[in-house]
């Protein structure tokens, strides 16, 4: 079984859906109706994935995210998730808080050890309420920067059709690369985890449609 948790930033939780009747479900009103959802201040588990989900054609995910799945002692998957970035209302983009915070560190992750990841919601130095997803690997104190404050390359400003924005390219490169980078150097120990437990649903799922795809292309038109 996987579920998959997304940020409530009105709640300041960690929230899933699940269907009416699951244990801990607590009920909130949605636009199609009375819906259900489990909530929670952190996940934890052993990695199993940890990358970056681009939008796909259909539309189902309209915005990048970033995805990390942790397995526990059941063998149930809990992935995180949370936006990797956001179009600004001024035409730029920039990475999102909880996506920074996270690429920032993650090269301090052992992934051979549990992972636990616990929001943590403060004040930024403007005053703006910002949520902060900690990561902690055993100890009291969450896991500090992998990647320093002047080691970050920093946004700058360009003229685009006729107006000034902020390129925050290399910022956003530098965040992603770091993501990249750790997902590709510990493919093998995920598989590795991955292949410990029983598939998912949406697993199986993707499986037969694979199936189907192969199939497919088969038939002589």
């Amino acid at each position: 079984m996987s579920k998959y948790w997304k940020i409530n930033k009105k709640l300041g939780k960690l929230t899933t859906k699940v269907e009416e009747g699951t244990d801990g479900a607590v009920e909130y009103e949605h636009a199609f109706g009375t819906k259900w959802q489990l909530e929670s201040d952190s996940v934890e588990g052993t990695l199993e994935c940890f990358f970056i989900r681009e939008p796909d054609e259909e539309g189902f995910n309209k915005d990048p995210e970033l995805l990390i799945g942790l397995q526990d002692a059941n063998g149930d998957v809990n992935v995180f998730t949370c936006q990797t970035k956001f179009l600004s209302k001024a035409g730029d983009t920039w990475p999102t808080n909880e996506f920074s915070y996270i690429a920032k560190r993650v090269g301090n992750i052992n992934p051979e050890h549990p992972v636990k990841i616990k929001l943590f919601q403060a004040e930024d130095a403007d005053g703006y309420s910002k949520i902060y997803p900690l990561i902690y690997q055993g100890g009291r104190k969450p896991l500090p920067l992998a990647i320093e404050k002047d080691k970050m390359p920093r946004a700058e400003v360009i003229e685009a059709g006729g107006r000034k924005i902020w390129d925050t390219s290399k910022v956003i490169e530098t965040l992603e690369g770091a993501v990249k980078d750790f997902s590709s150097k510990h493919s093998k120990l995920f598989e590795a985890k991955k292949a410990e437990r029983d598939p998912t649903e949406a697993e199986k799922l993707a499986e037969v449609d694979a199936k189907a795809d192969m199939e497919t292309e088969l038939v002589p038109f």
